[in-house]
């Protein structure tokens, strides 16, 4: 959905009770389906007349301002978190590192009150057949599986039908939804893959987590685009659904948005463009623009960062600095790059609600305490300990988790480097 068309439909459908500041500054931020990935750049359309009639109270909403104590509390949990001997090393393999992973995020979840399972035990034949020379367990068996395991988490998968038209689906005319018997009978391998990367996705986090987040619905569609992974729909009523590609679409698009679920439930859908205590942890806006995003040039996704100080030979030079004077410059170096990186990603440059969703699925996937205390971007950082206190408002619990049981340590990762 186009946020530009979101925003003139909403003021078009509601007659206004009270004047509204101009939507300038949501605008020029959108794309063209919130939370898609798309190549091409949004065309600002700016407008700066008031509206006088009311904006559905659903979307008149913004991000609520988190105290600064709760932000306090909440880096209290990751600094407790990260004195204790929770943080795990050691592990000869793979295989040994992702057991004793599975054990503390169990042990982690039961002291909580929190529900976990086990999906890689449970779907251990599924694993096997899909990476196997020739997979020889069915797609309708992936599917049954599938909408068996999700359904524990409160999700289904929808598809069009005969009963169900895609008006009621809410699709988007530029996509298409798929029935279920058409994606059966093809019986291909992108399918299966999409259905267990699904399953990994959501079988990593807590029951609660998931629920949280508003997630309820994923629809398998045809995006048309190929660049197009996935999406939601900013002005749908029930805000629980997330459109994934059946071929290029995977549950790491599925996390990033359902974080974008989980923004719009916080923020409303024109709330969480403008998100004024989140910006205010931006850098300064480029000279002549009129926000951040507009021009970011000079600042850095943590992935273009970390090419960067690779492509310079940096990591490995302060390695095998031979003084202290050598090592202190390369660590400067290090550090300016370091201290450019605005968002977790390339993508999370494109505006604030991608910024958000593209540090939000690192924040609830497995990288999160190395994103919340162990980053070297000053801004990164902050971001990341600002969205964890929305979250620690609503169930400290679940932060208490996500700082406790996921992956981000230095040991932890020096196990798969090692591989």
């Amino acid at each position: 959905m186009n946020y530009e068309k979101f925003l003139k439909d909403s003021s078009d459908k509601y007659p206004f009770s009270r004047k509204v500041a101009t939507l300038a500054i949501a605008v020029p931020l959108a794309l063209n389906l919130s939370g898609c990935t798309t190549a091409e750049t949004p065309k600002p359309t700016i407008s700066s007349t008031p509206y006088d009639t009311d904006i559905d109270p659903r979307y008149d909403k913004e991000c609520a301002i988190v105290p600064d104590e709760v932000i306090d509390e909440t880096e209290d949990v990751y600094a407790e978190t990260w004195s204790k001997s929770e943080i795990m090393g050691g592990s000869d393999s793979v295989d040994d590192y992702l057991k004793a992973q599975k054990e503390k995020k169990k042990s982690v979840a039961n002291e909580l009150g929190l529900t976990v399972y086990d999906y890689r035990s449970e779907m251990a034949d599924l694993s096997v057949d899909l990476y196997a020379d020739t997979s020889v367990i069915s797609a309708e068996t992936y599917f049954e599986h599938s909408e068996e395991f999700l359904s524990r988490y409160g999700v289904s998968i929808v598809f069009s039908s005969a009963e169900v038209s895609n008006t009621e689906l809410a699709v988007p005319t530029s996509s298409k939804p798929y029935s279920y018997e058409s994606l059966v009978s093809e019986n291909s391998l992108e399918t299966k893959r999409v259905l267990y990367s699904l399953i990994s996705s959501v079988g990593d986090l807590p029951v609660e987590l998931v629920q949280a987040m508003g997630l309820q619905r994923i629809i398998l569609t045809d995006t048309v685009s190929s660049d197009v992974a996935g999406f939601v729909v900013p002005d749908q009523l029930e805000n629980n659904t997330v459109y994934i590609d059946y071929k290029t679409g995977s549950g790491t698009v599925l996390v990033h948005e359902m974080f974008h679920l989980w923004d719009h439930q916080q923020c409303g859908p024109i709330g969480a463009m403008r998100d004024e205590q989140y910006d205010e942890i931006n850098p300064p806006p480029a000279e002549g623009k009129f926000n951040f995003y507009a021009d970011t040039q000079g600042y850095y996704g943590d992935d273009e960062a970390f090419k960067l100080k690779n492509d310079q030979g940096l990591m490995t030079d302060i390695q095998f600095a031979s003084t202290e004077a050598e090592k202190a410059e390369i660590q400067s170096k290090i550090d300016e790059i370091d201290s450019r990186v605005a968002a977790a990603n390339e993508y999370g440059l494109t505006n604030i609600v991608e910024d958000k969703a593209s540090l939000g699925q690192d924040l609830i996937g497995n990288w999160n305490r190395w994103t919340v205390e162990s980053s070297e971007s000053p801004i990164l950082q902050e971001k990341a300990v600002l969205l964890m206190a929305r979250l620690y408002e609503q169930s400290p619990e679940l932060v208490e988790y996500l700082a406790r049981a996921g992956q981000g340590s230095i040991q932890d990762t020096n196990v798969f480097a090692e591989q």
